[in-house]
């Protein structure tokens, strides 16, 4: 079977690999530094209002604020500089597609 797939189809020129390269770099510096401590400061307040001690954590609250940690603070860090950095570029031609 013969596929219609060309490899320079999806291919974006190389200066807007790297603009949205620095744009992505740039902002997630800013990105670490407000959103980050903000998630972490609601996990605190979070553990408090449930009455879970981090100074002395259980085994819960320990498996808790890892995946609060892992799943929360880092995934919507990571994936609001992503999609502020790409829309936030203006490029010559625009995307076809999300992916």
């Amino acid at each position: 079977m013969i596929s219609n797939f060309s490899p320079h189809r999806a291919s974006i020129p190389l200066d807007s690999v790297i603009k949205v390269f620095f744009a992505g770099a740039l902002t997630s510096i800013f990105a670490a530094l407000v959103i980050e401590p903000l998630l972490q400061f609601v996990a605190g307040v979070g553990f408090a209002v449930l009455g879970m001690s981090l100074k002395s954590p259980s085994p819960l609250a320990i498996v808790l604020l890892s995946l609060w940690m892992a799943f929360v603070v880092a995934g919507c860090t990571e994936e609001v500089t992503k999609h502020y950095a790409v829309r936030g570029c203006k490029l010559p031609h625009g995307l076809a597609s999300p992916r």
